[in-house]
């Protein structure tokens, strides 16, 4: 008997919690919502205002740029220096290829100790190559367990809990229409 009296004293303690859970998640879902709609009233206000500012932001900087490359002169070292801020140069570079399967072939053809040119005698072509492998899950997963026992892996299953509200409404219901009574 007592046995039975605590699953039943835990089980009313599972359904009030629940209860708890689903009042304070409804709750936030309604501060939620009051806050989404508060933040899109904000936004659709100065929506106008923050696509000129950032448009015109994008041209200024633009021509700063612009004038920055154009007039060396007003550098000192690697930068241009106004009371309103800093124009600093750094230089970069990248690399540009027309086609990544010819430059591959090319890279085995003239890479390593019987390269005709020199520079890339000491390499291999392994060096300007990156090679990524990764296990493909979806095609383990079939597999049994004898088999991925083979090859060192283990299946491992969990219960996954979720814990779902139940769901109140958060909008004003309409209001309901009298039905005519068949006569």
């Amino acid at each position: 008997m007592k046995n039975k009296n605590e699953k039943e004293k835990a089980f009313n303690e599972f359904v009030k919690l629940q209860s708890e859970h689903s009042e304070l998640s409804n709750q936030l879902a309604r501060i939620e919502t009051q806050a989404t709609e508060r933040y899109q009233a904000l936004i659709d206000k100065h929506t106008a205002l923050y696509a000129k500012l950032t448009t015109r932001l994008s041209e200024v900087e633009d021509q700063l740029i612009a004038m920055a490359l154009a007039h060396p002169e007003w550098r000192t070292g690697r930068s241009v220096k106004t009371p309103f801020g800093t124009a600093t140069f750094k230089k970069s570079s990248k690399l540009e290829f027309a086609s990544l399967e010819a430059v591959l072939l090319l890279i085995d053809k003239n890479v390593g100790p019987k390269s005709l040119f020199e520079g890339l005698r000491a390499y291999t072509p392994e060096n300007f190559k990156r090679v990524t492998t990764e296990l493909n899950l979806e095609a383990l997963e079939a597999l049994g367990e004898f088999e991925l026992a083979r090859l060192g892996i283990t299946r491992t299953v969990t219960d996954n809990v979720t814990i779902k509200p139940l769901k109140v409404s958060v909008e004003p219901k309409p209001a309901s229409t009298p039905v005519a009574e068949a006569a």
